[in-house]
């Protein structure tokens, strides 16, 4: 899955992963390797991105300036020999070179940023105790030499579920359609534009999925409920829906179009169109800008379907933030239908 791996989301799925290759950055003689430098954290941006509880993850996306042309040689994947994440002191997340990418992490960035930076994401589950101002420090190494960037973040379960619950409510708080469920809370799905599957198994079974708490199943017989169907046609949106007929407010057949044809540098742009559509399917709504009456609190996630003239960089995607996971798991612990207005 070559193409995939352009998504810095799919830099790591366990808690701690081997540091492959070590340190073979090289120079001539009497060259000192310099320590890294321009570490900046690029998400979460703010209080509501950076708000977690328990049961979702909040994925630390990162860059780092490359060893660039004006130094003897062009810098090899070794040139970053190993990325730490900590929470509190407590290592969390450890990547190698081979996992760090050459795109952005979440979405969009300047085409200078993206040749000239290397990109990386730490996804933190553990969070230690429930507390305030708590602190991530993200640790890159060159060789022996290293550099640190930190943020914070807030773990509160209580705050947490009522920035889901406002997100519920948002823009309105009525019964929010959402998808039917199958056993252990399945959803399947089809998929009719081939050189898209890997991108979309990756987005529904490794991305999605454990941020919602669903199972998504791959499958080719339609015949299958509940089902997802991403259609082959020209990009983007809903195409069409089957409701249960037990209830109007769950759909049995959710008809997407995520096909731009096939997938070329931009992995992350087809990946946020996936998860945005997906999102509508579940029961999401659009993320401001481009929704009227946006909710400001709400954006920068693949939920989002505009550019912000005040955030150009703030383009949604391939993220979900802890509230979004938050929101999609208290929908579907309750039955098609539920009012959203009467919930507290």
């Amino acid at each position: 899955m070559k193409q995939v791996k352009l998504f810095p989301v799919l830099i790591l799925w366990v808690s701690v992963f081997g540091c492959r290759g070590g340190n073979r950055v090289t120079g001539p003689p009497g060259y000192e390797i310099p320590p890294p430098t321009d570490l900046r954290i690029i998400y979460p941006h703010n209080e509501y991105e950076r708000l977690v509880g328990d049961g979702v993850i909040l994925t630390v996306e990162a860059k780092v300036l490359k060893l660039l042309s004006s130094t003897p040689w062009p810098p090899p994947p070794e040139d970053i020999s190993r990325v730490e994440c900590f929470v509190e002191g407590r290592l969390a997340v450890r990547l190698g070179p081979s996992d760090l990418a050459h795109g952005p992490v979440g979405g969009h960035e300047s085409s200078f940023d993206a040749l000239n930076h290397w990109y990386f994401s730490c996804p933190i589950t553990d969070f230690g105790a429930p507390g305030r101002n708590k602190t991530i420090r993200v640790r890159v190494w060159r060789g022996e030499k290293y550099a640190d960037a930190t943020t914070t973040f807030d773990y509160d379960n209580a705050a947490l579920r009522r920035l889901a619950l406002d997100y519920l409510h948002y823009p309105d708080c009525d019964r929010r359609g959402r998808m039917a469920l199958g056993p252990n809370k399945t959803i399947y799905y089809l998929n009719e534009a081939p050189y898209m599957q890997d991108l979309i198994d990756y987005t529904l079974r490794e991305y999605i999925g454990p941020r919602a708490k669903l199972n998504f199943l791959p499958t080719q017989d339609e015949r299958k409920r509940p089902l997802i169907v991403y259609v082959k046609n020209d990009c983007c949106g809903v195409v069409g829906w089957e409701l249960d007929p037990k209830n109007p407010y769950a759909s049995t057949v959710a008809y997407l179009g995520v096909d731009a044809g096939p997938v070329a540098a931009h992995e992350w742009l087809h990946a946020a169109v996936v998860c945005h559509e997906t999102g509508h399917a579940l029961g999401l709504p659009h993320d401001a800008p481009g929704y009227p009456h946006a909710d400001p609190r709400f954006k920068c996630s693949c939920m989002t379907n505009a550019i912000s003239p005040e955030d150009p960089n703030c383009i949604g995607g391939l993220r979900l933030h802890p509230y979004q996971q938050k929101a999609l798991q208290m929908l579907y612990a309750k039955p098609p239908g539920t009012n959203w207005c009467r919930e507290q």
